[in-house]
């Protein structure tokens, strides 16, 4: 959506075209990794617009930020595959905002010099490991909670709260959970000394997350976010009162085989055959 209305803002300039198309295709690289990253489909065409995504996985020998990242996996002089920048660049990319602030991500991309974009790609290292330690506490928290009071089929919904859980990573903590529990799922940061609670919730694809919390705004300081992600802040005092409220609407709305994971099946492959 950003690179769209870079685009609709670029044609209001006047320019001629191929210095707009030029302009335009510097940022595919970019498009490229957020496509990755926010797993969008790789290989879809859009309805009625003509435009398969993405163009821009057609990466350079070196472009950047892969080519600061080479100590980390990443060969020099090669152009970096879809997963290494699934699992490589995005993440760490996405580190510093969610550990930080984004300002060594905006540096790192606009940086001539060689040394300082390593030393950048080394810090956004660091944050992501910072990250996945974040992220892994707070799953360990809420499983030893669920090994006290296993959650039951009468759980239509989950909300999980604490302190001291840092707010950049429970959205991706709510993800992981609801691929354990297969059911929307909250997690909260509270803070005792402000008496609110903030965090982000996931969902399963036949619930609307957005549409759970407008049912039940009254509770709720602020909130935003669609079907699948959602964020919210309420007072602390009032998170039984979420959790049963969120229960119950999910509830009415979710059928048992709405909880069973499912796996998509790309393709069939005997033992036999040999796709190397």
């Amino acid at each position: 959506m950003a690179f769209k209305l870079v685009q609709a803002l670029l044609a209001t300039l006047g320019w001629p075209a191929g210095k707009v198309r030029l302009m335009t295709e510097s940022f595919l690289k970019l498009v490229a990794i957020a496509t990755v990253a926010d797993v969008v489909p790789l290989h879809r065409r859009e309805p009625d617009s003509g435009e398969a995504r993405p163009r821009g996985l057609g990466f350079g020998a070196q472009p950047r930020p892969a080519c600061a990242f080479r100590s980390r996996r990443l060969r020099s002089g090669q152009a970096p595959t879809a997963g290494q920048v699934a699992f490589r660049i995005a993440p760490r990319l996405n580190a510093a905002g969610r550990m930080a602030d984004a300002n060594d991500v905006i540096e790192l991309l606009l940086t001539e010099d060689p040394q300082r974009g390593a030393e950048l790609a080394a810090r956004l290292h660091s944050l992501n490991r910072d990250r996945q330690e974040a992220e892994g506490e707070i799953v360990r928290l809420v499983l030893d909670e669920c090994l006290a009071a296993p959650v039951t089929d009468q759980q239509a919904a989950l909300v999980f709260a604490g302190q001291d859980w840092h707010r950049g990573v429970v959205g991706i903590v709510a993800s992981r959970l609801v691929d354990r529990f297969h059911r929307p799922v909250f997690v909260l940061d509270v803070d005792p000394e402000q008496g609110i609670a903030q965090g982000s919730g996931r969902s399963v694809p036949a619930f609307h997350l957005l549409e759970a919390l407008e049912s039940m705004s009254d509770l709720l300081l602020r909130f935003g976010g669609h079907r699948q992600a959602a964020g919210l802040t309420l007072a602390s005092g009032r998170i039984p009162e979420f959790r049963e409220r969120l229960n119950a609407y999910a509830a009415a709305r979710l059928a048992p085989d709405d909880f069973r994971a499912e796996i998509e099946v790309d393709a069939c492959l005997a033992f036999d055959e040999n796709h190397g």
